[in-house]
């Protein structure tokens, strides 16, 4: 949060800032400073955008850290229009319209584009990472079971198994489902028994 404001402040200032720049120097107000001082407008949105986009919905660092990318299209986006939107004001009286409408419809159309592809590739890893957890939840749920089983008890064997489904590989496997079932049966050999041979099934079925 305490993130979130600080960047909110440098946007404001740095929005006052151009725009005090524009309106205080003594540009030539022709048609092309029109256009870049709204393609500087726009840009200041589509960073604003890009932030929301990066940090509006993020929880947690790793959220934060994927959102980032996206995030620093925006602010290079924004650096390169406040650079180019300067000049073009600068020499508004010689450049002509159309170029300064094709300068500035390619960076708006190119940040666009760039932002696009962040966003998907964002979104296919948060996907990419919710399948993982989702596939790795059973036997989180299986663990949990032993550790219960092995604090209720003091058999050595029931230690091992906790330690044993500790160390195993989370990818499921064709025999999480009867391990599940001797866990809750209290079975501890038979579990333990599955969870050494479920070594070599994981690796099979990997293949």
């Amino acid at each position: 949060m305490k993130e979130s404001k600080q960047a909110i402040k440098v946007w404001l200032l740095a929005l006052l800032l151009v725009a005090a720049v524009a309106l205080l120097f003594p540009f030539a107000r022709t048609a092309v400073f029109y256009v870049a001082l709204g393609a500087d407008a726009v840009m200041f949105a589509l960073c604003a955008v890009a932030f929301y986009l990066a940090f509006g919905k993020a929880q947690g660092l790793q959220s934060k850290l994927i959102g980032w990318p996206l995030y620093r299209v925006g602010c290079a986006a924004l650096a390169a229009q406040l650079v180019a939107g300067l000049l073009l004001m600068a020499f508004s009286k010689l450049c002509p319209l159309w170029l300064a409408l094709i300068i500035e419809i390619a960076l708006v159309l190119g940040t666009l584009m760039a932002l696009s592809v962040k966003q998907a590739v964002r979104e296919a890893v948060e996907k990419s990472e919710q399948r993982v957890k989702d596939t790795t939840a059973g036997w989180k749920a299986i663990r949990t079971a032993v550790n219960a089983l092995a604090a209720k008890t003091k058999d050595p064997a029931a230690k091992r198994l906790a330690e044993a489904v500790r160390c195993a590989d989370p990818t499921p496997t064709s025999m999480d489902g009867r391990i599940a079932e001797a866990v809750e049966k209290g079975d501890v050999a038979e579990a333990l028994r599955m969870v050494e041979e479920r070594k070599t099934v994981a690796k099979a079925e990997k293949k």
